[in-house]
């Protein structure tokens, strides 16, 4: 568009010096046309941006990671009279995503005609965006004149992919029950930890009727509490300072490590709480199926803004619960987090280390884990460049 303004303004200064210089028809003419036409494009221009209909759609709001979405752009000009180019910029699935300097297409919107086109979205990062076009630009005939149309763009939510793993084992002596398990479990009287005067409030199934015939008054039963152990998945969500394009891979594949965790605890009959830092320390538990699809749908937008993991594994330590099966996602292995991870296995935890690396650190992140290993504590790699299943 610049060009053609600079192309336009060559023309104009040329028939002012030809009408000036050698006053003839020629000149004249050539002066009316540089006068008249912009003025005729522009009033098609406006014809066309006072009837123009631009309308887009998305074939899907929700996509994993990876996937494509389809952005559809449909233009029209309702006037018969009306000519315009639609340039049509499209907003990708990106991080910190800037409208886009350059147009994908653009639409020859002419009398009237319809026109329609396409665009496939690659979704490389996990997130909530706005995708599509936020505005179409109409322009003339000459392309001298510019004009804005706004267009309402459509949320998607790309989700983190799950992975499959392989060779997990939890320490059986601390594996927390499933509530299916627990009301299994509390129909057995071996679990009754003594019995009390019947309230107003407690249940009918309560009732202890051998014990209320022997006191002859309404006895119920109280059941021993089961302990809450099971797995604990620690995430990272430590926000890191670096280039963004260096830590966004990082960032996702810790979620989808964690997620793929608990999605694997889930299939084997295990209760897991996923537990990280945001504002506070968040903790998810996941007892059941419907628990998951919650989970999944949170950790696939939330931001990477807590605090240092060490803090949040040793809090977890430092509750003396009994001990549980304690994994930590994180892409750090260094000395601090190792004596970390012996104090933890020291107080009766379980402890195994899921370590996101790149390529540019495996190396050193090798080193790293197989002092961690020879603690005793179970370590494995994860790649943040590669779609490989996760196995210890």
């Amino acid at each position: 568009m610049t060009a053609n303004r600079i192309y336009y303004a060559i023309a104009a200064a040329l028939s002012v010096f030809f009408f000036t210089a050698l006053p003839c028809r020629v000149s004249v003419a050539l002066l009316c046309a540089v006068i008249i036409m912009p003025l005729m494009s522009l009033v098609l221009l406006l014809s066309a941006y006072a009837g123009v209909e631009v309308h887009q759609g998305l074939n899907c709001i929700s996509v994993y990671k990876g996937e494509k979405v389809r952005v559809n752009v449909y233009a029209r000009c309702a006037r018969r009279l009306s000519f315009a180019f639609a340039d049509v910029r499209v907003r990708r699935a990106e991080p910190d995503a800037k409208c886009p300097r350059r147009a994908d297409v653009t639409m020859c919107a002419s009398f009237g005609h319809p026109v329609a086109v396409g665009f496939d979205v690659s979704c490389r990062y996990r997130g909530a965006y706005m995708i599509g076009a936020s505005e179409v630009r109409l322009y003339d005939l000459l392309g001298l004149f510019c004009l804005k149309k706004k267009m309402s763009m459509s949320k998607v939510t790309v989700y983190p992919r799950i992975y499959s793993v392989v060779g997990l084992t939890v320490d059986n002596r601390l594996i927390g029950q499933t509530s299916m398990t627990k009301n299994s479990l509390k129909k057995d009287d071996i679990l009754i930890s003594h019995v009390r005067d019947y309230q107003s409030s407690d249940r009918p199934k309560s009732i202890h009727w051998k014990a209320s015939s022997k006191l002859n008054k309404l006895m119920v039963k109280d059941y021993e509490p089961l302990k809450e152990v099971g797995v604990y998945i620690v995430m990272d969500t430590e926000k890191k300072s670096g280039e963004r394009d260096a830590l966004v891979p990082r960032e996702d594949k810790i979620i989808e490590a964690a997620v793929s965790l608990a999605s694997c605890c889930l299939s084997e009959m295990l209760t897991a709480k996923v537990v990280y830092t945001g504002p506070g320390v968040i903790s998810r538990e996941i007892n059941e199926l419907q628990d998951f699809p919650p989970v999944y749908s949170a950790l696939a937008c939330m931001e990477f803004c807590g605090d240092d993991v060490v803090k949040t594994v040793r809090s977890l330590i430092n509750e003396r619960t009994g001990g549980s099966n304690l994994m930590v996602v994180t892409d750090r292995s260094d000395d601090q987090l190792r004596a970390l991870f012996r104090l933890g296995s020291t107080a009766g935890y379980k402890m195994t280390l899921i370590r996101i690396s790149d390529s540019t650190d495996e190396d050193k992140c090798a080193e790293q884990l197989r002092g961690f290993i020879s603690d005793g504590i179970k370590a494995v790699h994860v790649s943040a460049d590669r779609g490989d299943p996760i196995v210890f």
